[in-house]
Protein backbone atom coordinates (compact mmCIF):
# COMPACT_ATOMS: atom_id res chain seq x y z
CA UNK A 1 0.00 0.00 0.00
CA UNK A 2 2.16 2.82 -1.32
CA UNK A 3 1.20 6.43 -0.59
CA UNK A 4 2.07 8.94 -3.29
CA UNK A 5 4.22 11.97 -2.51
CA UNK A 6 1.26 14.16 -3.40
CA UNK A 7 -1.11 12.38 -1.01
CA UNK A 8 1.48 12.38 1.74
CA UNK A 9 2.17 16.10 1.27
CA UNK A 10 -1.56 16.83 1.40
CA UNK A 11 -1.84 14.93 4.68
CA UNK A 12 1.23 16.63 6.16
CA UNK A 13 -0.09 20.10 5.20
CA UNK A 14 -3.37 19.26 6.95
CA UNK A 15 -1.51 18.16 10.07
CA UNK A 16 0.71 21.25 9.99
CA UNK A 17 -2.28 23.59 9.76
CA UNK A 18 -3.99 21.78 12.61
CA UNK A 19 -0.91 22.05 14.84
CA UNK A 20 -0.12 25.67 13.96
CA UNK A 21 -3.64 26.66 15.00
CA UNK A 22 -2.65 25.59 18.52
CA UNK A 23 0.25 28.06 18.80
CA UNK A 24 0.00 30.65 16.03
CA UNK A 25 -2.33 32.95 18.00
CA UNK A 26 0.47 33.79 20.45
CA UNK A 27 -0.93 31.79 23.35
CA UNK A 28 2.00 29.36 23.65
CA UNK A 29 4.96 30.41 25.74
CA UNK A 30 8.38 28.79 25.50
CA UNK A 31 7.41 26.19 22.91
CA UNK A 32 7.60 28.01 19.57
CA UNK A 33 10.11 30.62 18.49
CA UNK A 34 9.57 32.18 15.08
CA UNK A 35 9.62 35.53 13.35
CA UNK A 36 6.36 35.29 11.44
CA UNK A 37 5.20 33.58 8.27
CA UNK A 38 7.59 35.43 5.93
CA UNK A 39 10.59 34.23 7.92
CA UNK A 40 9.18 30.69 8.12
CA UNK A 41 8.78 30.65 4.32
CA UNK A 42 12.32 31.97 3.84
CA UNK A 43 13.83 29.47 6.29
CA UNK A 44 11.94 26.61 4.62
CA UNK A 45 13.58 27.56 1.32
CA UNK A 46 17.02 27.81 2.95
CA UNK A 47 16.53 24.43 4.59
CA UNK A 48 15.62 22.94 1.23
CA UNK A 49 18.94 24.15 -0.18
CA UNK A 50 21.05 22.60 2.59
CA UNK A 51 18.98 19.74 4.05
CA UNK A 52 21.44 17.06 2.92
CA UNK A 53 24.57 18.92 4.02
CA UNK A 54 26.76 17.73 6.87
CA UNK A 55 28.90 20.28 8.73
CA UNK A 56 31.22 17.44 9.78
CA UNK A 57 32.49 17.39 6.19
CA UNK A 58 33.65 20.91 5.30
CA UNK A 59 35.52 19.52 2.30
CA UNK A 60 32.11 18.72 0.79
CA UNK A 61 30.13 21.59 2.31
CA UNK A 62 32.50 24.59 2.66
CA UNK A 63 29.67 27.13 2.64
CA UNK A 64 27.90 25.44 5.53
CA UNK A 65 31.16 25.80 7.48
CA UNK A 66 31.38 29.43 6.31
CA UNK A 67 27.85 30.19 7.55
CA UNK A 68 28.53 28.52 10.89
CA UNK A 69 31.71 30.55 11.33
CA UNK A 70 29.97 33.80 10.45
CA UNK A 71 27.10 33.14 12.88
CA UNK A 72 29.55 32.33 15.67
CA UNK A 73 31.59 35.44 14.86
CA UNK A 74 28.47 37.63 14.97
CA UNK A 75 27.49 36.24 18.36
CA UNK A 76 30.99 36.66 19.76
CA UNK A 77 30.80 40.29 18.62
CA UNK A 78 27.33 40.81 20.15
CA UNK A 79 28.58 39.48 23.49
CA UNK A 80 31.83 41.47 23.31
CA UNK A 81 34.00 38.36 23.09
CA UNK A 82 37.64 38.32 22.15
CA UNK A 83 39.99 36.10 20.14
CA UNK A 84 39.84 33.42 22.87
CA UNK A 85 36.12 32.84 22.24
CA UNK A 86 34.74 30.04 20.11
CA UNK A 87 31.42 28.36 19.54
CA UNK A 88 29.37 25.73 17.81
CA UNK A 89 25.90 25.56 16.31
CA UNK A 90 23.38 23.11 17.73
CA UNK A 91 20.08 21.84 16.44
CA UNK A 92 18.00 23.17 19.31
CA UNK A 93 17.39 23.44 23.02
CA UNK A 94 17.95 19.83 24.00
CA UNK A 95 21.22 19.53 22.11
CA UNK A 96 22.39 22.88 23.49
CA UNK A 97 21.73 21.74 27.06
CA UNK A 98 23.50 18.41 26.43
CA UNK A 99 26.54 20.18 24.99
CA UNK A 100 26.69 22.64 27.89
CA UNK A 101 26.44 19.87 30.50
CA UNK A 102 29.13 17.81 28.80
CA UNK A 103 31.38 20.87 28.54
CA UNK A 104 30.97 21.70 32.24
CA UNK A 105 31.52 18.06 33.19
CA UNK A 106 34.74 17.94 31.16
CA UNK A 107 35.92 21.32 32.47
CA UNK A 108 35.30 20.24 36.07
CA UNK A 109 37.25 17.04 35.50
CA UNK A 110 40.14 18.72 33.66
CA UNK A 111 40.56 21.85 35.79
CA UNK A 112 39.30 20.81 39.22
CA UNK A 113 39.63 17.00 39.34
CA UNK A 114 35.87 16.56 39.81
CA UNK A 115 35.32 12.85 39.34
CA UNK A 116 31.67 12.67 40.42
CA UNK A 117 29.95 15.66 38.84
CA UNK A 118 26.53 16.80 39.94
CA UNK A 119 23.76 18.93 38.52
CA UNK A 120 21.72 20.73 41.17
CA UNK A 121 18.49 22.08 39.70
CA UNK A 122 14.82 22.73 40.44
CA UNK A 123 12.30 19.97 39.79
CA UNK A 124 10.95 22.05 36.90
CA UNK A 125 14.09 21.76 34.73
CA UNK A 126 13.99 20.88 31.06
CA UNK A 127 13.97 17.12 30.38
CA UNK A 128 17.35 17.46 28.64
CA UNK A 129 19.07 17.85 32.04
CA UNK A 130 17.81 14.38 32.98
CA UNK A 131 19.20 13.06 29.69
CA UNK A 132 22.53 14.82 30.21
CA UNK A 133 22.92 13.40 33.70
CA UNK A 134 22.24 9.92 32.38
CA UNK A 135 24.38 10.19 29.23
CA UNK A 136 27.39 11.81 30.90
CA UNK A 137 27.46 10.03 34.27
CA UNK A 138 26.40 13.01 36.34
CA UNK A 139 24.31 12.86 39.51
CA UNK A 140 21.12 14.90 39.21
CA UNK A 141 19.98 16.48 42.47
CA UNK A 142 16.50 17.97 42.24
CA UNK A 143 15.34 20.76 44.53
CA UNK A 144 11.63 21.40 45.11
CA UNK A 145 10.05 24.66 44.10
CA UNK A 146 7.67 26.79 46.11
CA UNK A 147 4.17 25.78 44.97
CA UNK A 148 2.82 29.32 45.36
CA UNK A 149 5.52 31.29 43.59
CA UNK A 150 6.96 28.59 41.32
CA UNK A 151 10.45 29.71 42.37
CA UNK A 152 13.21 27.62 43.82
CA UNK A 153 14.55 28.61 47.25
CA UNK A 154 18.23 29.44 46.80
CA UNK A 155 18.98 28.27 50.35
CA UNK A 156 17.62 24.81 49.41
CA UNK A 157 19.89 24.83 46.36
CA UNK A 158 22.89 25.70 48.52
CA UNK A 159 22.07 22.83 50.90
CA UNK A 160 21.87 20.39 47.97
CA UNK A 161 25.39 21.16 46.78
CA UNK A 162 27.83 18.53 48.02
Amino acid sequence: NKTSFSDLLTLLKKWSLSESSLWDNGQASGAIYHGGSDLIDFLSKVYGLFCVSNPMHPELFPYVRKMEGEIISMLINIFHGDSNCCGTISSGGTESILLACKSYRDRGRDLHNISQPEIVAPTTIHAAFHKAAHYFGMKLILVDIDEQSGAVNIDDVKLAIT
